[in-house]
């Protein structure tokens, strides 16, 4: 394996089972791109500096969005609750418990917290989604949003509303993944 840093010739790429090595000016790859070799196949992410403040700046923003939606939902389940209040600790990802009264119980409140998991999880996704597309394995992305279906389908069965903001929030990931990050990722033979 070559030492990160050292140029390649047009058309000696890595092996497969090198992690890391750097482009060349030839050869549509840069000085800078992550090249990674597996079974026989090289993909480069171009700029990986772009790439990953284009991951986060795409997740805030997909954070953000569903926040609005989620916090609409919640504001209006509840006349008392404020919007902005709810907004706020959706994008925090932090919910303190509340106590209700209902039919002279009381218990805690359906709203919460994710702690920020589901962002950081989205991230990740934003992040391995384009390099998935543009190597063709969809039914990788397909699986694991199976999996993650699954493992939530109890909660989904009483509360449709939290289920079509999963559903939304998913489809924005695969769709900006698609539109905008796959041109950062380059797939060599």
């Amino acid at each position: 394996m070559r030492s990160e840093g050292q140029r390649y010739a047009t058309g000696a790429l890595p092996q497969a089972g090198s992690i890391l090595v750097r482009g060349l000016e030839e050869g549509g790859l840069a000085v800078g791109d992550l090249c990674f070799a597996v079974d026989a196949k090289t993909w480069c992410i171009s700029n990986p500096w772009c790439y990953g403040g284009a991951v986060l700046l795409a997740g805030v923003a997909v954070r953000f969005a569903l926040s609005i939606l989620r916090a609409l939902k919640y504001a209006n389940e509840d006349g008392r609750s404020h919007f902005a209040r709810l907004l706020w600790r959706n994008l925090i990802g932090f919910h303190p418990p509340v106590r209700e009264e209902k039919d002279g119980e009381e218990k805690l409140s359906d709203v919460r917290s994710d702690h920020l998991s589901a962002f950081v999880l989205g991230l990740l996704e934003l992040a391995a989604y384009p390099v998935l597309i543009m190597a063709g394995h969809w039914e990788v992305i397909g699986g694991w949003i199976t999996l993650k279906t699954a493992a939530q389908w109890s909660v989904w069965q009483k509360d449709r509303g939290v289920f079509n903001l999963f559903l939304v929030g998913t489809a924005v990931n695969v769709v900006v993944a698609q539109a905008a990050l796959t041109r950062f990722v380059a797939l060599t033979p």
